[in-house]
């Protein structure tokens, strides 16, 4: 791959790696995806969001996740379906929870609209954990 081309075309690059995600190929279409990136390349975001719908299916949340952070450092702003896909799996997976609330600060933070965003199951798992984290950190004797 040529990158140094002062008018660089990244479209086949972004079809490539859409066909690979399609394929049901996630690991050749990360790789495409970190070969692009290191060379400062920007993905585009129905890009992105092919790779994580196809890691969320194939239980691979931590590269999913890794990828939604490169879209909020990028200033993408992905709809809700993924948005919700993500957080739901992450919100379901033993031991990823914590990940997903800290994941909902930062869509916050970046300027997500979350009351419009996500969806009523969503939420509800959110609510479900933002509670359980509430209750492990309070003192002895603390009222809630």
């Amino acid at each position: 791959m040529d990158f140094k081309l002062r008018n660089f075309d990244s479209a086949p690059y972004t079809i490539w790696l859409i066909g690979l995600c399609q394929a049901g190929r996630s690991e050749e279409a990360l790789k495409i995806f970190n070969i692009l990136e290191e060379c400062g390349i920007n993905v585009s975001p129905p890009s992105c969001v092919m790779l994580i719908r196809n890691l969320c299916r194939e239980q691979n949340l931590d590269q999913a996740m890794d990828i939604f952070l490169y879209t909020l450092e990028k200033g993408f702003m992905l709809m809700p379906r993924i948005c919700n896909q993500l957080l739901k799996c992450l919100l379901c997976s033993q031991g990823k929870a914590k990940h997903a609330l800290d994941l909902v600060n930062r869509m916050k933070s970046m300027g997500y609209d979350l009351d419009s965003c996500l969806h009523q199951t969503t939420k509800f798992l959110l609510r479900g954990h933002w509670n359980t984290r509430e209750m492990e950190n309070a003192s002895p004797g603390q009222t809630l």
